[in-house]
């Protein structure tokens, strides 16, 4: 039993942790944008190969967790916040380039 216990709180561990680092994906692509590469293979007028490719490469600092969330069908919600600070720095020097 104890066990059973401790495989629910390690699940429950993980989709945490998964959760977390998705909303910071997701903070980091609306801060930074994402690039998006594709490329068609088109032989005798029909496409062969379609492949689409998304790049994100950034490095955030001060992003922290203010809320999670555990819904009734086991997914766990979590918000992050990053201050605003470190944006407008990313702005200035951007507008300085």
């Amino acid at each position: 039993m104890l066990f059973r216990s401790f495989d629910k709180y390690a699940e429950s561990t993980k989709k945490k942790r998964a959760a977390e680092v998705d909303a910071k994906r997701n903070l980091v692509e609306r801060i930074y944008g994402v690039r998006v590469d594709s490329s068609t293979y088109i032989r005798d007028y029909a496409s062969q190969h379609d492949e689409v490719n998304t790049r994100l490469n950034a490095f955030l600092v001060g992003a922290k967790k203010v809320d999670t969330r555990y819904l009734d069908d086991g997914v766990v919600e979590v918000d992050v916040e990053a201050p605003l600070s470190g944006v407008w720095d990313l702005v200035k020097n951007y507008a300085r380039d």
